[in-house]
């Protein structure tokens, strides 16, 4: 395998680091426009939190990497090489938040997680490169929330609005 360094973490591992290219060649790349002054890259995965490891669904799954821990330094590593100014994971466990986010801070980006509601112990993670943007605000949404107070506006019924959101959980989860 051929590679190049980008020179950061370059103490992290000797071993020659794969190219984007070699890293993303069973994945989709999407590329929304051509490379300018004013572009930047955004990295999404879902990574799968420690709450949904069920063997018997991810039985392509090796061993050594069933959890978020076991699979920590391979998710680094492809970061690391994708090199994103944006970085979206979802189903980040709530253990293994505070480590990411440590993680992430060292390779200079800032971030925010966001725990899903009805008691899911896993959320969304946004990473941005704290050298390349500046923060504003952040407003944390959810589709029960929207979905209530769209219910509240238009006058709906406390009981009917507890139907919708049993319906659409019942729909989400088949």
């Amino acid at each position: 395998m051929t590679g190049v360094s980008n020179g950061r973490h370059a103490g992290l591992s000797s071993r020659v680091q794969p190219t984007i290219t070699e890293l993303t060649k069973q994945r989709e790349v999407i590329k929304v426009s051509s490379v300018g002054e004013k572009s930047f890259s955004v990295v999404s995965y879902n990574i799968l939190a420690d709450c949904h490891m069920e063997p018997e669904w991810y039985q392509y799954t090796p061993d050594d990497s069933r959890t978020a821990q076991q699979r920590h330094s391979k998710l680094m590593g492809e970061l690391d090489v994708l090199n994103g100014d944006i970085v979206c994971l979802q189903e980040v466990g709530e253990e293994y938040q505070p480590f990411l986010m440590s993680e992430m801070a060292d390779r200079g980006y800032k971030g925010e997680y966001f725990r899903k509601t009805m008691g899911t112990r896993e959320g969304s993670a946004t990473f941005y490169k704290k050298d390349e943007f500046e923060f504003f605000d952040v407003q944390k949404l959810t589709f029960n929330e929207m979905l209530e107070e769209a219910m509240e506006a238009a006058n709906i019924d406390v009981l009917l609005q507890h139907l919708v959101h049993e319906t659409i959980f019942s729909l989400l989860c088949n």
